[in-house]
């Protein structure tokens, strides 16, 4: 009995590994060796785990891991991301421009009365209380150079607000024009020419508007230090004042307004005329900054993918 049970018993013993034996092994491929447990407390996530900052292993900021590891602790608690916060509104910065137009001589306005209260704008110190680039220019009565050099002007200066201003006989008040006629122009400019069909763009509806509240701002004159009244038309004519303002319409109606003035002295001054025309633009640049301003977007604090009790 005693000799069966021996028998069955495994008395082989593995040979002890000499030192010859260990050099010899540790020449051949080494295996992996299984990375020792960290001491207790330590969070530093060993050397080749996903969550170590080495080179071969870097998360991907869009990864979950990677978003939930820059919470702060009470969210990476939870795994809540946190949601986009209110959007901010851009403020108007040194790139604002606010290009105004007046229009040199013709017929017998030889001092056009439109370009005399426009030049005074820059010496007022209207672009630097808005905060903004104030860029004003002299157009000749040509239709040939509007359609070439206003489109060309909306693209090289992006503006944020355009004014175009001409004079008219027929008023005695800044006028405010609200639309503008894509023809006909039958009427010749300075060089005795009309422009092409007599229209100003094919393919465009034959009236466009103004997308500003004309009647905002001829209150806001009102109740300004300005000796002057506004009122809003709709009859613009069709002469180089419509001509371009229809030109600017079809560039962006939220941007562009058309101002009728008075001939000098019928009843005011250069002056009188440029502060009129200084109120209309500060009325006009903060309505389109408010017109800039994104929707809010509303905070979502409902955290739709946390479970409820």
């Amino acid at each position: 009995m005693f000799l069966l049970l021996l028998a069955s018993m495994d008395l082989s013993v593995a040979p002890e590994q000499t030192g010859q034996q260990a050099a010899t092994d540790s020449s051949g491929p080494e295996s992996p060796a299984e990375p020792s447990p960290p001491p207790a407390g330590d969070t530093t996530p060993p050397a080749g785990s996903p969550h170590n900052d080495g080179d071969t292993h870097k998360l991907s900021p869009s990864s979950p891991a990677a978003q939930t590891a820059a919470l702060p602790p009470k969210s990476a608690a939870t795994g809540a991301v946190p949601r986009h916060p209110l959007s901010v509104t851009r403020e108007p910065g040194p790139d604002d421009v606010i290009f105004v137009t007046g229009f040199g001589p013709f017929g017998h306005h030889e001092v056009n009365a439109s370009w005399q209260a426009v030049s005074r704008l820059h010496s007022m110190g209207v672009g630097e209380q808005l905060g903004a680039k104030l860029i004003i220019e002299e157009v000749p009565v040509k239709y040939e150079y509007v359609m070439r050099e206003i489109p060309r002007r909306w693209k090289q200066l992006r503006p944020r607000l355009v004014v175009h201003v001409g004079v008219s006989s027929y008023t005695m008040t800044l006028q405010l024009e609200r639309v503008a006629h894509n023809g006909p122009y039958c009427r010749g400019d300075v060089l005795q020419q009309t422009p092409p069909e007599q229209r100003c763009l094919s393919g465009q509806p034959s009236t466009l508007c103004c997308r500003l509240d004309l009647a905002r701002t001829c209150r806001a004159i009102g109740g300004s230090a300005s000796a002057i009244d506004a009122t809003v038309s709709d009859d613009p004519g069709h002469y180089l004042c419509g001509f371009i303002y229809f030109m600017s319409l079809a560039q962006d109606p939220a941007r562009t307004v058309f101002v009728h003035v008075p001939p000098l002295g019928m009843p005011y001054t250069a002056n009188q005329m440029a502060t009129g025309l200084a109120e209309v633009v500060r009325d006009l640049w903060h309505q389109v900054l408010q017109l800039d301003q994104p929707p809010p977007r509303p905070l979502d604090l409902s955290c739709s993918d946390q479970q409820r009790p």
